[in-house]
């Protein structure tokens, strides 16, 4: 969608503006993404802020395209990415620790298979 791509691009005067236009920040259907997880994985700060704040699904599991794993969390992405300040703004949002990908894969696995460690320190506190 349109917002997908602008929280990829991480402009957030284009997000801000698509969002008081209608855009919805909340996916429906077989998607294979989301506007949090695109913020997630470019390492997007301000916008998973902002889309946090209206109340988007932190623990929404997605399949995205350029992964090879399936059903992916916000945290997975930011973990994989080692965005280690989006990934302490998802806990401190309560994300859930446990979700595991279709492989059965946490954010702890995909952070540890990367070597981030200050993430991996993070998700252990």
């Amino acid at each position: 969608t349109p917002l997908d791509m602008a929280c990829l691009g991480g402009d957030i005067k284009i997000v801000q503006l698509l969002l008081q236009n209608g855009a919805n920040p909340n996916p429906q259907g077989e998607l294979s993404t989301s506007p949090l997880h695109m913020a997630c994985d470019a390492g997007h700060i301000a916008i998973a802020k902002l889309l946090l704040q209206l109340g988007v699904d932190i623990n929404l599991q997605v399949d995205e395209p350029h992964y090879p794993e399936k059903s992916l969390t916000p945290l997975h992405l930011a973990c994989y990415r080692g965005h280690t300040t989006l990934v302490d703004l998802l806990l401190q949002n309560n994300v859930d620790l446990s979700a595991q990908s279709k492989s059965l894969d946490t954010a702890l696995h995909t952070a540890s298979r990367r070597g981030h460690l200050n993430i991996l320190k993070l998700l252990l506190e």
